[in-house]
């Protein structure tokens, strides 16, 4: 009881001491804070019952930090496609209306603009060897050389923040590997519909340019005053394909992919159209996901996807929006699907 006297028997020389009440106090105390530390103390099952709430706030936060991720990754993408379709209008209206070459020429090939019309940039679609890359110094000495550099002069305008860095391989004097990484991709392609009077010598399988549709433009629009019925808020003008092609393709008289279907952003891609306005299409198909997929992780086993025939996707609604996006309507009848 705290305030009685003790009696304590020392163990080492068994001498006795008597305690005063407030010594009596202050050992009761001690003995008190003594027992409050020891229950302080967490057992096994506490400690993994800590570790499995943590790792459930993990697994539901996560999906939400990458999706916040991938929005701000799109923001950032339709702002580049803005600025290209500034430079692009801003080109037309230096030209009197005629929109620029949307082709894009590249050393591999022995044509450089069958039309007699510099390409918007100087571009290699595929690498010489498959371990090349290119470095920014690379970069901006092919679009130093394209018809857009003039009205859009920063290399990282031409590449979008989702699409995959590459990487930059070299051998130094002692013959070890160095790898970097470089940030700098150009991702963004021009519809083969715009700036061309015909059908692109690279692009084969597009409609020839005597075809035409009645009542309606031309199916390749070389200025603005021939976008009518659909109008430039219904053309695509710039996409984001995740890699440098000659021309972003899509059949228009058959439901078949030419150029596969772009999947960087949360299985979807990004737009511009002749208006100025960008719009973010996420695919619904199974087959569309399917083919972009193959294609973006192994291209060439898209290839030879392709050639198999596997792109002809009747009734696919993706292939049907992205058509009449670049065509400005269909060029098949889609009334037996």
């Amino acid at each position: 009881m705290l305030g009685a006297r003790i009696d304590l028997q020392l163990p080492d020389d068994g001498r006795r001491v008597l305690l005063g009440p407030n010594q009596c106090n202050r050992i009761h105390l001690m003995h008190g804070r003594k027992t409050a530390c020891a229950r302080q103390a967490w057992t096994l099952i506490e400690i993994l019952v800590v570790i499995f709430i943590l790792c459930v706030l993990m697994a539901i936060l996560l999906p939400i930090l990458d999706a916040a991720r991938e929005q701000g990754r799109r923001v950032v993408c339709q702002g580049r496609l803005r600025q290209l379709y500034y430079a692009w209008n801003q080109y037309a209206d230096d030209h009197a209306g005629r929109l620029i070459y949307c082709l894009t020429w590249r050393p591999q090939l022995p044509w450089t603009s069958p039309q007699g019309r510099n390409p918007w940039l100087l571009g290699r679609a595929m690498p010489i060897e498959p371990l090349e890359a290119l470095s920014r110094e690379d970069w901006r000495d092919m679009l130093g050389q394209g018809a857009l550099w003039p009205y859009l002069r920063e290399v990282d305008m031409y590449g979008c923040p989702a699409c995959p860095s590459q990487l930059r391989i070299s051998m130094d004097s002692s013959g070890l590997m160095n790898v970097t990484k470089t940030p700098i991709r150009l991702s963004y392609s021009i519809s083969a519909s715009m700036g061309t009077d015909g059908p692109l010598p690279d692009v084969g399988g597009l409609p020839s340019a005597g075809l035409q549709r009645v009542g309606q433009p031309p199916l390749y629009v070389s200025s603005f005053q021939e976008m009518t019925s659909p109008g430039p808020g219904a053309r695509m003008v710039f996409i984001c394909d995740g890699d440098l092609r000659a021309a972003s393709a899509v059949f228009y008289d058959e439901p078949r992919w030419h150029s596969p279907p772009p999947v960087y952003h949360r299985d979807g891609t990004t737009l511009s159209f002749a208006d100025g306005h960008c719009e973010y299409w996420k695919w619904s198909d199974p087959l569309t996901l399917r083919l972009g997929r193959l294609a973006r992780d192994n291209f060439a086993a898209y290839a030879d996807t392709a050639h198999r025939g596997e792109t002809l996707t009747p009734g696919n609604p993706d292939m049907e929006r992205l058509q009449r996006a670049m065509w400005g309507g269909l060029g098949y009848s889609t009334e037996s699907k």
